[in-house]
């Protein structure tokens, strides 16, 4: 996996390669800091506030905490150019396109089976009365907790949707 924990994730080339990865990664919720491009026209481009800097702004950068991933077809000139530059964590955008979200260890137990009910049911609720509010449980451990963040996403669209 790559080193990303307290590291600023920079999408190298704001093309169709870099916004797929961005949007992986999106979904993934792993957060991009930046695109960068050395194409003029898609400097200061935003997508979800996530701006498009130049070239030397990338390279401005504190090289030890800023992860590069180059987003365009044949990478590897680019790679090595980065490396060189001193940007160690520089990496080919299939590599980064592989990661996936870790997601808690979950003990199949009857206190799981409780909180899937619980969730099920709650959900069933919320998408039968969009407009009332789910009520969830303070979370006793890491899965609860990722089943309530699936509620508030789900009421908060329900809201988006309704307004």
């Amino acid at each position: 996996m790559l080193p990303l924990e307290n590291r600023d994730l920079c999408i190298y080339c704001r093309g169709v390669y870099g916004l797929r990865t961005y949007f992986r990664l999106r979904a993934l919720k792993i957060p991009v800091a930046c695109f960068a491009d050395a194409n003029k026209s898609k400097q200061g481009y935003v997508v979800d506030g996530v701006y498009c800097i130049s070239y030397e702004e990338l390279l401005a950068k504190d090289r030890e905490n800023t992860v590069v991933a180059v987003c365009k077809q044949n990478p590897e000139d680019l790679i090595n150019q980065f490396r060189k530059e001193g940007f160690s964590r520089t990496y080919h955008y299939e590599e980064v396109e592989k990661l996936e979200r870790t997601y808690p260890e979950i003990e199949l137990n009857a206190g799981t089976l409780e909180r899937m009910n619980a969730f099920r049911n709650a959900l069933y609720s919320l998408l039968s009365h969009p407009q009332e509010t789910v009520e969830w449980r303070d979370a006793p451990d890491a899965f609860s907790a990722a089943l309530g963040e699936v509620l508030r996403d789900a009421q908060n669209r329900g809201e988006a949707l309704n307004s």
